[in-house]
């Protein structure tokens, strides 16, 4: 608004200025109308009026000390007071390419302060104004040319010399509502030296947005900026201004009023601008924004206009609602997945482990006669765990001794597609397959079988227990039968590896006992030292033949006492067969129970008169 003219060496007189030192031969004004904008007053847009269109559009403006000077005593001069001026504009479409021309007519520059810049009434500079659409779609791009002719009938400085204009205008809708719209451009034109302002070539920037009240009505906003390329860090170069306005449409008549306010102190902008633009319409409406589905994406831009996008943060960009990826997992009651199981929804169909892809909301999964209700939510993949009966079959149990009665106390445990442990005699549902059935009682012989279950099918076990010959008990291992012993040697007599199986067969079954003593003994009779040696040698072979069976050495170990422990006094025979024995003495544990003696059972012992 102020031009602040004061010279590095002084200050300008009056007759410098008269003399033209402030008023080169140019044309300061930055306010050009556009010739077809459809919805701004200087921005301009990417729209191109149909083939063979002719528009026109008369501008009319006012504006208050567009250009004034302030000396160096900061006393202000009005150079051009007010100013009044209509700038006539005409179009013509040529497909994508519109041709247009503005003349502006100054009715009168009047209301100076000073004499130095008469009062006057004429033709301003021809602008020759050309615009290509280049690209559609959801945002629209043109490129578009102007050249100022030095056909004013007025003096500086509302005259100039030859010059251009070269723009890039983008705009685009959001919704049916807003545009918004952004120009950036150059002008070109001869420097003129205003004593410390240059002026010149400067560039342009230009941002508008305009809001749809009615279908003839809207609200506009505009922000014009310049700015001199040889004097960007003065403010008197970087003219700007904002705009605010209404558009009207009446028919095939357009009806613009704004005012516009001075963003700074520059030159060629004014304190404020009265505008009123009349014209035609300068095509048929753009037809508003169709978004037929109401997702907020035009339907130019949207890959599936009749259909909203899912607002899911996934893949929310194109308009399309992306159906959710649904794995479908079918599992039995025992929580083993199930491989073999058809499953539908709706008309579609698969095999656990597909997938298929569901819009979103409620859906049903069957799987046989199992249905499943689910509900679908938008976004990323997800899996449909379906659960459905686990197969059955029956086992029967009975367990009984050599005369077929019932065992007491027995119980049998099942190892294979369904684990049991520790269960009476009875009826059972497992799972289908084949299983070791093992049963268990005191003072019976541990008996495994397999059993193969069918599905829906029954099966009858008959577990037929033997007597045992040795037991674990508590802490103790009690054996009921005595280890044979060739005469006064440390061989085992076949009729003893029974009993020793049995033995062997207890330590494998419970791991927790991890140190067995095996203790050999004879009665009283003969050398004591041979007696030792002997007892020694048989306890060594016992544990010479549990590993052969399969118990790990470093869980046995042998002494041999000879006649220093004896269970009962001799007296006859069949005391010292009491005392020809061999026993199995739990002297360690993992699991902390008590460890103890081994209690010899009343047997017939070794033969008499043997060692």
């Amino acid at each position: 608004m102020n031009l602040l003219l004061l010279s590095l060496t002084g200050f300008a007189s009056a007759a410098e200025v008269a003399a033209g030192g402030i008023a080169p031969d140019m044309n300061v004004q930055s306010f050009r109308p556009s010739v077809d904008s459809y919805t701004f007053f200087r921005l301009t847009d990417s729209n191109v009026a149909p083939e063979g269109a002719f528009l026109w559009r008369a501008t009319t403006s006012w504006s208050k000390d567009p250009l004034q000077w302030t000396d160096y005593f900061g006393n202000d001069t009005s150079l051009v007071g007010n100013l009044v001026q209509t700038d006539l504009a005409a179009g013509y479409s040529l497909g994508r390419l519109r041709l247009g021309v503005d003349v502006p007519v100054v009715w009168r520059s009047f209301g100076a302060t000073s004499d130095l810049v008469a009062d006057a009434t004429g033709l301003g500079d021809v602008t020759l104004d050309g615009k290509l659409r280049v690209l559609d779609g959801g945002v629209g791009v043109a490129v578009s040319a102007r050249t100022f002719v030095p056909t004013s009938t007025l003096g500086a400085p509302l005259a100039g010399a030859f010059g251009g204009e070269v723009e890039v205008a983008a705009d685009t809708r959001i919704g049916d509502k807003i545009v918004a719209a952004g120009t950036l451009g150059t002008v070109l034109r001869d420097a003129q030296d205003m004593e410390n302002v240059p002026w010149g070539s400067q560039f342009h920037v230009g941002l508008g947005a305009a809001y749809s009240v009615s279908e003839s009505v809207s609200a506009v906003a505009e922000i014009d900026a310049n700015g001199q390329f040889s004097s960007l860090d003065q403010a008197v170069g970087r003219p700007s201004e904002a705009l605010v306005g209404a558009n009207v449409t009446a028919g095939k008549l357009l009806v613009r009023p704004a005012v516009a306010f001075s963003l700074g102190d520059a030159v060629g902008v004014p304190a404020w601008r009265a505008v009123l633009a009349v014209g035609s319409a300068p095509f048929v409406a753009p037809p508003p924004v169709l978004d037929a589905d109401g997702d907020g994406l035009a339907d130019t831009a949207d890959a599936c206009p009749d259909k909203a996008e899912d607002r899911d943060s996934y893949a929310d960009t194109d308009g399309c609602p992306e159906p959710t990826e649904v794995r479908v997992k079918v599992v039995d009651s025992d929580g083993i997945e199930v491989k073999d199981a058809g499953w539908t929804i709706g008309s579609l169909s698969g095999k656990p482990g597909d997938t298929v892809k569901l819009e979103a909301g409620n859906a049903t999964v069957s799987v046989g006669t199992v249905q499943k209700a689910v509900v679908v939510p938008a976004g990323p993949p997800m899996e449909v765990v379906v659960t459905v009966p686990a197969p059955r079959g029956t086992i029967v149990v009975n367990i009984v001794d050599k005369n077929g009665k019932p065992v007491p106390n027995a119980a049998w445990s099942a190892s294979g597609p369904t684990s049991l442990k520790g269960q009476p005699a009875g009826s059972y549902p497992l799972r289908p397959g084949s299983y070791s059935v093992s049963a268990t009682a005191p003072g019976f012989k541990k008996l495994e079988k397999a059993a193969e279950v069918q599905k829906d099918g029954t099966i009858t076990l008959v577990l037929d227990m033997e007597p045992s010959k040795a037991e674990l008990s508590g802490a103790k291992i009690e054996i009921k039968d005595s280890v044979y012993f060739e005469t006064g040697k440390a061989i085992i007599k076949p009729e003893s590896f029974a009993l020793l199986d049995e033995v062997a067969g207890i330590l494998a079954d419970h791991p927790e006992l991890t140190r067995i003593r095996v203790e050999g003994h004879t009665d009283s009779r003969g050398d004591n030292a041979k007696n030792k040696a002997l007892s020694q040698s048989r306890a060594a072979s016992v544990v010479t033949y549990l590993v052969g069976k399969g118990v790990a050495a470093d869980r046995l170990e042998s002494i041999g006492y000879g006649e220093e422990k004896p269970l009962v006094k001799e007296v006859k025979d069949t005391d010292r067969a009491k005392n020809r024995r061999v026993d199995f003495a739990v002297v360690g544990r993992s699991d902390g129970a008590q460890h103890g003696e081994i209690k010899q059972i009343d047997t017939q012992g070794d033969k008499p008169r043997d060692k």
